[in-house]
């Protein structure tokens, strides 16, 4: 399913304050595959990046729902997915995230360079083919906005070092 380009780019996200509150504790995170499998045959069995999951009802969670209310016109009333995540340096793999319990998702990009090739590369999919049709390039606090059912891959393929992205995903 194709879904119509609908993206929001949205820099200085969090309050500088929660912003660096939530920076400090992937300091010390330990990350695990949070049990990620894919079904699709090119990238069936590879583990793409590594995760923690977000408590739900906690701080982090609330701050980013109101945040959201306040800065765009979507509304998160829950999450069916919030995590921490960290990716290093692998081939770009367009997906596309679709499902019953959610219809939008977020990208807070965190930490790591900032490098524009570390960012999230949005796809029109003709056929078997992938077209690139939007790079968001990596910036600390920056939040990507979309719907889901558009074909997305992180683009760290192109980047000049393999320093890790740190982000926060969600679907609600």
């Amino acid at each position: 399913m194709q879904t119509d380009f609908n993206l929001h780019v949205l820099d200085n996200f969090l309050s500088d304050e929660m912003f660096f509150k939530i920076l400090n504790i992937t300091t010390s995170m330990n990350w695990d595959s949070m049990g990620h499998t894919y079904t699709e045959e090119k990238i069936k069995g590879k583990h793409v990046w590594f995760s923690r999951e977000i408590n739900p009802n906690g701080f982090i969670a609330k701050d980013i729902k109101n945040t959201i209310k306040n800065k765009s016109m979507l509304v998160a009333k829950e999450f069916s997915l919030l995590s921490f995540t960290m990716a290093t340096k692998v081939k770009a793999f367009p997906h596309e995230d679709v499902g019953n319990t959610f219809e939008n998702q977020l990208i807070l990009y965190l930490d790591g360079d900032t490098d524009i090739n570390k960012g999230t590369g949005f796809y029109v999919k003709k056929n078997d083919e992938f077209i690139l049709n939007t790079h968001v390039g990596f910036q600390k606090n920056r939040a990507i906005l979309f719907k889901s059912g558009m074909w997305h891959s992180p683009l760290l393929f192109n980047a000049n070092d393999f320093t890790p992205r740190i982000s926060i995903i969600a679907q609600f």
